[in-house]
């Protein structure tokens, strides 16, 4: 069977650009994602059939983003730039972080900011978006609002106004602020592994990051029996601590409340049982 041409943008149907903009937004996607949210495969799969897409096969399923000769075409034809996700585990990768979002958004979790993989992988990113990739490092959520204002009234030299974006200083950083945890998400290789987990928290500028957001790093994992060892860990880590504020909450009444978090919270995305 002979080869077919990449798919003109202007002989997209509806569907189908519906799909390179939902791409477009999103970097990547899991095939099924794609069938829930905007609909059957069969009346889009020219997408695929044509190369505009790229589809791999992973343990998360099927997902798929841009070509490197579709992206070209899409972005002269619109005019929009696209995500630049070719490798399969970056993409794989970029449609579990989708779908973590996700799953948080649905319990009233707002998105801050997304953090992107500088291309040295040592300078710190800049609010402009330079010296960047398209890979996701990690995203900075943004706890459901009665939780939030819980906190502003907790730590009030620390509040930050609820529905009021995190600016950038004047050199183009972001601060951390309270209730604005990052969330990792990666499932590429199994997803992130234990020694990964415990290189973070030995870390001591990611400690203090805790302490900033008064509330637990999110990581989305598919299952958590990696990660025991460090949840009892921390967990016996944070008996200690609650009881240390027992004793403060004696002469502040406040003190038991202050951290009746634990360092980490586990966002279970499990992989497709088929």
């Amino acid at each position: 069977m002979p080869k077919l041409s990449l798919l003109p943008y202007a002989d997209m149907s509806d569907m189908e650009r519906d799909v390179i903009d939902a791409l477009r937004i999103r970097g990547a996607l899991t095939i099924r994602s794609i069938e829930q949210d905007i609909g059957p495969r069969k009346k889009w799969e020219r997408l695929l059939d044509t190369k505009v897409l790229h589809k791999s096969i992973t343990l998360y399923g099927e997902v798929t983003a841009f070509s490197e000769r579709g992206r070209e075409m899409i972005q002269a034809s619109t005019g929009k730039r696209l995500p630049y996700l070719l490798a399969p585990g970056t993409i794989v990768d970029r449609a579990y972080q989708v779908d973590a979002v996700r799953l948080l958004t649905d319990q009233g979790y707002g998105v801050e900011r997304t953090v992107y993989k500088t291309r040295n992988g040592k300078l710190p990113p800049r609010a402009d978006g330079s010296e960047t990739t398209d890979q996701i490092a990690y995203v900075v959520m943004r706890l459901p609002e009665a939780q939030l204002r819980r906190l502003n009234a907790l730590w009030p030299g620390l509040a930050h106004p609820v529905n009021e974006p995190v600016k950038p200083d004047s050199w183009g950083m972001y601060p951390e602020v309270l209730g604005r945890p990052h969330l990792y998400a990666s499932i590429s290789g199994g997803g992130t592994s234990r020694s990964m987990v415990d290189r973070w928290f030995q870390n001591r500028s990611n400690a203090r990051l805790i302490s900033e957001w008064h509330t637990p790093l999110l990581l989305a994992v598919p299952s958590d029996e990696h990660l025991r060892t460090i949840l009892r860990r921390n967990k016996a880590k944070h008996a200690k601590s609650q009881a240390a504020l027992q004793w403060e909450s004696r002469s502040d009444p406040t003190a038991a409340l202050r951290m009746d978090y634990q360092p980490l919270e586990l966002i279970m995305l499990p992989l497709p049982t088929t």
